[in-house]
């Protein structure tokens, strides 16, 4: 299962969101809903680098310069969280934060180009990726924030791909350090979760085949139901 789980957030970072949320529920049945997030960091940080290897030549830098900052502050404010949150409540929070993503995912497309002046849009471009910093450090799920906040700015498929992965790569090493000092991750933990990242480049290189041949909204149809239901388990 937790092999499984690998080759998911490989396919997750090579070019499918939503994938890797499975790996969230299945971590956190296997390892427990807290230790999942210190175990499953290391193995997302190898799908990362691997994912920025491969849409290398696809990266949208002014992007990565205006939301890396917010990511950041992001992360460090979900470190000062991590540890006034329980086992169980950690547990309900992640959840929770499975179906949140799959409510973002279900609004309505917007027809009408985004103002750079509207109120709104403004608070979005710090709002967004503030949030995504502080869900990636609680509990390894701010990733569909993110690829949400890319898609409504309407970024080619493969540069969305490409930005999305520095800016999520960025957040996770980020939060390493942090993991350390919370203990939830240790040395001893590292060689298991890094044999477990190996495992990734499968699921990055399968999606990418994905990308190219099968329509993606159809595929992610799916996806989405099974985090709906692995959202509703762990809130119970």
């Amino acid at each position: 299962m937790i092999i499984l789980g690998s080759i998911l957030i490989g396919m997750s970072k090579g070019g499918l969101p939503g994938t890797g949320a499975i790996t969230i529920w299945l971590y956190a049945q296997v390892f427990g809903a807290k230790a999942s997030v210190g175990i499953l960091l290391p193995v997302l940080i190898c799908a990362d680098i691997y994912a920025v290897i491969v849409y290398r030549r696809h990266v949208d830098l002014n992007m990565i310069k205006r939301l890396a900052p917010f990511l950041v502050v992001g992360t460090i404010i979900g470190a000062v969280l991590f540890n006034w949150i329980p086992a169980d409540q950690f547990k309900r929070l992640i959840g929770f934060l499975l179906l949140v993503m799959v409510a973002i995912q279900l609004l309505p497309n917007s027809k009408s180009k985004p103002k750079a002046e509207s109120k709104i849009y403004c608070v979005t471009n710090w709002l967004i990726p503030l949030s995504s910093g502080i869900c990636s450090m609680l509990a390894n799920a701010g990733s569909p924030i993110l690829a949400f906040y890319l898609m409504i700015r309407k970024l080619p498929k493969l540069v969305l791909l490409g930005t999305y992965a520095w800016l999520i790569l960025l957040s996770n090493l980020t939060s390493l350090p942090l993991h350390f000092a919370t203990k939830s991750v240790t040395l001893g933990s590292l060689p298991f979760s890094f044999m477990l990242g190996s495992i990734t480049i499968i699921g990055v290189f399968i999606a990418r085949r994905i990308v190219d041949f099968i329509p993606q909204k159809q595929f992610e149809y799916f996806i989405w139901t099974v985090i709906t239901l692995a959202g509703i388990n762990l809130l119970s």
